[in-house]
């Protein structure tokens, strides 16, 4: 008998003939404890190997054992001690020593000690005996994960998912920026792929477990074509008059090649080593497209990355259709699968792990097979550097984000899908690169009171405009505009979101003045204007009916801005939607306004002009002091009370006060 076991049955106060434990376990037990360091009370936590069931179960083509498993010691920051040690170093001392004969290698920024299953020892029964110990956070395997993908070769020269998550408003704010980088941890790029080359930065190969620069080599080199098509999808670049646009036209890609096999399988520990080079050198954005999202280490990973440094890791559901389980994974971005039609892909997996969803069914992007090639593929694989991509945009908006702000603002923005609220098959829902970007810029360049538009250029003025669903644009309508000939168009598809006013700390009257006109909505349909409150919730401010059908002229509308916190907050901004069932009912919205009141806007029109001070000295002239009064006689032509200074009485002062607010303008 090994003599180490011989030490082990001492300490167990057994005896040479006496059994271990229950029948099946010595052997197991001696093959466990011939291979590591064991410890004093080693013995109960061998005992339990026969009464601990399976806590992992492999499935074929998702997740398969690798003969590795991943161990984290318990952490000082858990403080507890394990079965009587004299501090948490010792407690730490023994847990790593323990591994030391079998230990492959270590991970330190993540405390992972990547560790061989000696032979005849299952990968859940040397997982079992070391959580027995009380000195470890978790021992899970270091499965050997597969490229998520599922093969589809249909739909080619489609892009719908650009429509799907309104990618074309964004790209009026940005197309990415060269200050950020986004890491494709995969099967390798093809290096000199036309729509690919331009946004290229040196990478690196995690898959023998030390990180080679694509300066030494060439060792990101596309082995498969899965990473390939995951880059394009992030990061091709756009209008170039070439092939396919990603969702990011110029910011930067790095490749981090997680395998060395023409397969592209790999490990959890390569994915994590190659996940945390790329943040180490730069890469604010890693994706993933992989099996195997749902273990312990990976969240570990996730979170030095983003603590570390500032870095969000987007790891792909997976295919298996099957759930995922519990929300254990704060630190990943899960991505779940849509196809055109907003459904869930039925291969896509679920459960309330799962956070967003994007576009992954019949995705044409870059392929391996020649520097022009195109694919179309589908698969959680497809959404996962999808919805990268768009956090690629948000921070390239304000390279300055934090990591926590960026996924804030990802997972603020989403279309809802499905069940009300976060739910279980579309997690929040998916991804809206347009709204997303506009929130950014919101949060990024607010801007101050006066604010104005009257539509009159043929491109929407981003300054002002930072979201716009597609169609709506300033055109003329023949609508008889009250000022210039635009105006904007509003319909049910059609929403107008302006960008953020700083209104944190105004206490004055702030109104909003704008002019409408209805062309075909029923009695029954409206224009809701909306403002965006302190919690990011668009909140109704007013609502325009129209008795039917079409106005001939448009009419003037004044709106208070509350004078709550929840609207004077840094981010206020306004919203124009309309109700209705038909997009042929047009609203058109003219000469916007959002000021504090100006004293020589005598006429209430919005604007300071010779047609106040016109007004103004006639009433002035008649002596007007009973505007609204119901006056008669020569009062009964007053508007507004020539009375400026609120005196009581219309006098000289009050006509040197109105020309010196006149000359002071607006």
């Amino acid at each position: 008998m090994n003599h180490r076991l011989f030490a082990l049955l001492i300490l167990a106060g057994g005896t040479l003939g006496a059994p271990l434990a229950h029948a099946g376990s010595p052997e197991v037990a001696g093959r466990i404890a011939a291979s590591l360091n064991l410890k004093p009370g080693d013995a109960d936590a061998l005992l339990a190997l026969d009464v601990m069931p399976p806590q992992y179960a492999p499935m074929p083509g998702h997740m398969e054992f690798s003969g590795a498993l991943i161990v984290r010691p318990v952490q000082p920051a858990d403080g507890a001690l394990a079965r009587g040690a004299a501090d948490l170093a010792a407690q730490r001392l023994e847990a790593i020593d323990r591994l030391a004969p079998i230990t492959l290698r270590v991970q330190p920024e993540t405390d992972h000690y990547i560790v061989r299953v000696p032979e005849g020892v299952s990968e859940n029964e040397l997982s079992a005996f070391l959580m027995a110990t009380g000195q470890y956070e978790y021992a899970e395997p270091d499965w050997i994960v597969f490229p998520a993908r599922v093969p589809n070769d249909t739909n080619y020269g489609s892009q719908y998912a650009h429509q799907r998550m309104n990618t074309e408003p964004a790209w009026d704010l940005t197309t990415g920026s060269t200050s950020v980088t986004i890491a494709i941890t995969d099967t390798g790029i093809r290096l000199d792929h036309v729509d690919l080359v331009s946004n290229l930065v040196s990478g690196a190969n995690s898959a023998s477990g030390t990180a080679v620069a694509q300066s030494s080599g060439g060792a990101v080199n596309d082995l498969n074509g899965h990473g390939t098509h995951c880059a394009g999808i992030a990061g091709a670049s756009g209008n170039n008059a070439l092939l396919v646009a990603g969702v990011n036209w110029n910011s930067r890609l790095m490749p981090v090649r997680v395998s060395d096999l023409s397969s592209g399988n790999s490990s959890l520990s390569a994915l994590q080593a190659g996940a945390l080079w790329a943040a180490q050198n730069g890469a604010r954005i890693v994706s993933t497209s992989y099996s195997g999202v749902n273990t312990s280490s990976n969240n570990t990973t996730g979170g030095t990355m983003i603590n570390t440094w500032n870095s969000l890791w987007f790891w792909a559901a997976g295919n298996a259709g099957s759930d995922l389980g519990a929300d254990n994974y704060p630190n990943l971005i899960v991505v779940g699968s849509t196809n055109s039609s907003d459904a869930k892909v039925s291969s896509s997996n679920f459960g309330a792990a799962l956070d967003v969803m994007a576009p992954g069914d019949a995705i044409l992007s870059t392929w391996l097979s020649s520097s022009t090639a195109t694919a179309t593929l589908g698969g959680t694989s497809m959404a996962c550097p999808a919805a990268a991509g768009v956090a690629g945009l948000i921070l390239s908006v304000n390279p300055s984000f934090t990591a926590t702000q960026v996924r804030t603002i990802l997972f603020n923005n989403v279309d809802d899908l499905g069940t009300a609220g976060e739910d279980n098959t579309f997690g929040r829902g998916r991804v809206n690169a347009g709204r997303a970007v506009a929130d950014a810029y919101r949060i990024a360049f607010p801007r101050t009171l006066p604010f104005s538009d009257d539509f009159e250029s043929t491109t929407f003025d981003v300054t002002r405009w930072v979201y716009r669903d597609t169609g709506v644009a300033a055109n003329t309508g023949a609508v008889a505009e009250p000022s210039g000939v635009r105006s904007a168009a509003i319909n049910i598809a059609r929403r107008l979101e302006s960008n953020a006013i700083n209104l944190a700390g105004n206490s004055q009257p702030i109104e909003l003045r704008f002019a409408t006109q209805a062309r075909g909505p029923a009695s029954t349909e409206s224009l809701i204007v909306e403002y965006l409150n302190s919690s990011s919730v668009w909140t109704t401010l007013a609502t325009i009916t129209t008795p039917g059908g079409n106005q001939s002229v448009f009419t003037q509308q004044l709106v208070s801005v509350p004078n709550i916190a929840a609207a004077r907050h840094a981010k206020f901004a306004v919203r124009f939607r309309a109700t209705g069932n038909a997009s042929s009912d047009l609203w058109y919205v003219d000469d916007v306004s959002i000021a504090v009141p100006c004293a020589s806007d005598y006429d209430g029109s919005g604007f300071a002009d010779s047609d106040d001070f016109v007004l103004f000295v006639d009433h002035f002239e008649r002596g007007c002091v009973g505007a609204g009064t119901g006056a008669s006689g020569a009062d009964a032509g007053c508007t507004k009370s020539a009375d400026f200074d609120g005196s009581g009485f219309v006098d000289s002062d009050d006509f040197i006060a109105f020309a010196q607010a006149f000359n002071a303008g607006c």
